[in-house]
């Protein structure tokens, strides 16, 4: 089962933990929910330093029906709240990285962190955007890893509005060319990450412009880390600010 690891980069750093944002009524209840970070100490993975904190991020479930009270009388149920829970690691007070959960939920929450409940201590971080063209250069000069496909958008090629080209040496190929001086943006890289045991396969991976790392495969904390920062380290050089 693919999981993904999502790249944010961080405004302000809170002076305590936990944090939590303002409360946020969704217009059609009259709850109200709340995102909270809790603080867990350090990541299984020990190259780098980094922090492991815990998002706690209420969501509105929209329902509608009915209910009824003993005394009869009728009610409208309108939603329900549940709690997803997701572990986030921190570098140098600098970057920030979602874990165990989609790209929606990550985003709704660090935008709900923005609505802060204290603005002296909050945690506030914004997406990102990666010139992954120049990165692609970056992969093949160090060889970090093997570029195995690209997705292209906004080519100035008639008929033509996204494109997706792969193989083994895809970036040698015409179409890579002709899709990359066509004013197109490189909107997503594939990428195989080499291992040092000859008798396994590469890591599969998929990096987006917005800094969303897909490892083809469920690993644990520390091995999802290890093929993960690597690529974000050299990722983040090319972040367009």
């Amino acid at each position: 089962m693919p999981q993904s690891i999502k790249l944010y980069k961080i405004e302000q750093y809170p002076n305590e933990f936990p944090v939590r944002s303002a409360e946020i009524n969704p217009g059609y209840t009259q709850s109200t929910f709340k995102t909270t970070v809790e603080h867990l100490g350090r990541s299984e993975y020990t190259q780098i330093d980094l922090e492991k904190v815990q998002i706690i991020h209420e969501i509105a479930d929209k329902f509608e029906g009915k209910g009824i009270l003993e005394d009869g009388s009728i009610y409208d149920l309108v939603a329900i709240s549940k709690e997803e829970r997701f572990p986030c690691f921190i570098k140098n007070r600098e970057f920030l990285y979602t874990s165990g959960t989609n790209r929606i939920i990550s985003e709704q929450a660090i935008k709900r962190l923005r609505r802060h409940y204290n603005p002296d201590n909050c945690l506030i971080a914004k997406g990102v955007k990666i010139d992954l063209g120049s990165f692609k250069e970056h992969l093949e000069q160090s060889r970090e890893g093997a570029i195995k496909g690209g997705w292209f958008r906004g080519m100035q090629i008639e008929n033509v509005e996204v494109a997706y080209l792969g193989g083994g040496s895809v970036t040698e190929s015409d179409d890579w060319e002709r899709y990359e001086t066509s004013g197109g943006t490189i909107s997503a890289l594939r990428i195989d990450i080499p291992v040092t045991d000859g008798e396994e396969d590469a890591i599969k991976t998929l990096l987006t412009r917005d800094g969303n790392l897909v490892i083809y495969k469920n690993y644990g904390e520390h091995e999802m880390l290890r093929i993960a920062m690597p690529i974000f380290e050299a990722a983040e050089q090319f972040i367009n600010v």
